[in-house]
Parts: structure tokens; sequence; C-alpha cells
């Protein structure tokens, strides 16, 4: 399939893209409704993702990729989702070394505040993918459950008397029927490669009337501005969520929007946002998310030194957004499940 290029994500009808990029039936699925109508916009080698994780994050990724050697990045325009086919997700050991790095995991996060604004003391909270549990840190006395097949108490270094669990959601739901006033994913939604099943397993934990609270990187921001950005890419990321998909993901699941907020640029990732910023300055075109040109390695180069010495001085615009988009969806009452 040939990659499309000059993208704009506000424009997703069939007709925005050559007919030849359009999928055959058969071809990739939405992971989030089914629908086999989607487009591919681009394609590349994993060789490259590989070459960039060892580059920039000193991470080798070759086995997680196995035989595959090429990854499409699909669009779904009824859903609005975009997710890379065929879907490779981190492995258990993939995750443990991201998880030594100390900015994975930041110890303040607008979504954390945030979240702490529609939940009461006395409520029982689930935390999905929960890391090293930094949100219950910001409410203690909430009764709290923390969800992360990857957890290590000696790894982690966690102290908290709160109840972590090595399960996934899947697995939670079978013994948690309904266990919980609200239950939050802070950016793990992007990461599995079933949404749905994910969702529904989550939303089976939550009682009637509750609250689902999600957190995750928006295709609207900076993060996919920045090319062969690896973090944003398999096995790490593996779908991308809009504001509109996010509207696709609630009625799907016939849940409620009350509302959806997108973070101002946090502290960690102020460098990123300037970064991208000045990519935009040096190469203003766009040719594609992930490529091989030089030209596009070299303005990277630049453009990070560049923002090193800018991220600590100049003030960010006020209209500036930072790379996190926040739903709080309520289940609806007449519907255990």
């Amino acid at each position: 399939m040939s990659s499309i290029h000059t993208l704009d994500h506000r424009t997703h009808s069939p007709e925005a893209y050559p007919k030849e990029a359009q999928v055959k039936r058969g071809m990739p699925v939405c992971p989030l409704t089914g629908s086999t109508d989607v487009i591919v916009l681009e394609s590349f080698s994993t060789s490259l993702l590989i070459e960039c994780y060892q580059r920039d994050l000193g991470l080798d990724v070759s086995s997680e990729f196995k035989n595959v050697q090429r990854l499409q990045l699909c669009h779904c325009p009824s859903s609005d989702l975009m997710f890379f086919y065929p879907c490779i997700t981190g492995s258990p050991e993939f995750y443990r070394q991201l998880y030594t790095f100390p900015w994975y995991f930041p110890e303040t996060k607008f979504e954390y505040d945030y979240a702490t604004t529609w939940i009461t003391p006395h409520q029982q909270i689930l935390d999905i993918g929960c890391g090293a549990a930094q949100f219950v840190q910001k409410f203690p006395q909430m009764s709290y459950t923390g969800l992360d097949p990857n957890y290590r108490p000696e790894k982690n270094n966690v102290r908290t008397s709160h109840q972590i669990l090595t399960e996934t959601i899947e697995e939670h739901a079978v013994t948690n029927p309904y266990g919980y006033d609200t239950v939050c994913a802070f950016q793990v939604l992007e990461h599995v490669a079933n949404p749905r099943e994910f969702l529904t397993a989550a939303l089976a934990c939550l009682r009637p009337g509750g609250l689902l609270i999600l957190g995750v990187p928006s295709a609207e921001s900076y993060v996919t501005q920045i090319t062969n950005f690896v973090l944003n890419a398999p096995p790490h990321h593996v779908t991308w969520w809009t504001d509109q998909s996010l509207h696709s993901l609630a009625k799907h699941f016939q849940l409620s929007v009350l509302d959806l907020t997108h973070a101002p640029v946090e502290s960690w990732e102020t460098r990123l946002y300037w970064m991208q910023r000045l990519v935009k300055i040096i190469l203003p075109r766009k040719e594609s998310h992930f490529t091989t040109l030089l030209s596009r390695r070299l303005s990277n180069i630049a453009a990070y030194l560049g923002a090193g010495f800018i991220s600590p001085i100049a003030s960010l615009p006020t209209s500036a957004q930072g790379s996190t988009v926040v739903m709080v969806a309520r289940k609806d009452e007449r519907t255990p499940c």
C-alpha cells in the first residue's frame, strides 16, 4: 500500500485519501468496533523502529517484532481510531526495561489531580495499569486497588498499604464483577492489543452509574507531530486516540461522556513540546510519521538540542496543550454490564 503524505487527521472521510490506500475487506480491522472499513495511512519497516529504539533509548527491541518485517498505520473513519497493523505489543521484559527509566512514571501528572476531583473518599477505586501506584499518593484515604501484571515491589520501589495485584483487567473482572465505583486507566489503553476486550472487562468491574476515567495520549497533540517518536509506536503504543475516537468509544459501550479535558503542557514534557515547535520551523512539511529520510533525522536532532536551550527560559503559549486527554464517562445505571 502506498503511504499518504501531509496528513490532516481532522479530515478523515474516505474521499480524502487515494483509492489505492483503502484496505480491502479481510485486511486490518478496527480494534474498537471491528469495522473492516479502514484506510492505510503509512507503511514502514520494523527495522526503522528497532534502530530508533536502540539509538534513542538504548533498548534492543528486535525480539519484540520476531518475523514481522513491516507495519502499517491505519485509520478507521467511522470511529476515528488510528492503529498499527499487525498489532505488536510489548512483552513483560520490554516494560520491565522501561520501568527502570526514572522519567517513565512521573510523580505528578495532570490526570491524577484531575481524576481526584471526580472521586469521593469512600468510593471503591480500581486503577488499571497502576505502575508504581503514584495515583493513590494523591488521594491516600481512598479505598484503592491497583492492577499491573508487570508490578514488582522490589523493582518499582513502592511503599503503600493499598492493594496492588499482578493481574490483567480480564483476570480481575472474573472475580470482581460490579466491585468498583470508579475505574481508572491512565496511559494504558494505547498499549493494549484489543481495546474492546479491555474495556468490556473494565466496565464489568464497574457498578451501574459508576465512572470510567481514561487518560490517553492525544493524537491531536504534539506527540504525533514528532517524526520517528518511538514511544508513540509499537511495541509501546499500538493505538492513537482523538477526541472523536473517545466519543466513539463511549457510544460503542453506551457510556455518557461527562467531560473531555486536554492537559496543559506539564513540566516533564516541555522539551518535547518545544522540540515539535522547532521541527515545524526547520522542516515545515511533514512527509510521514515514520521515515528513513536523513533530513528528518537531522531536523529532530537540531530541534531536540534547540529545545534544551529554549524550554528552561521560554514561556509557553496560552493555547499550548500537553500530550494527554482525559475522558470521564458514566456507565448506564440501567445496564449492569
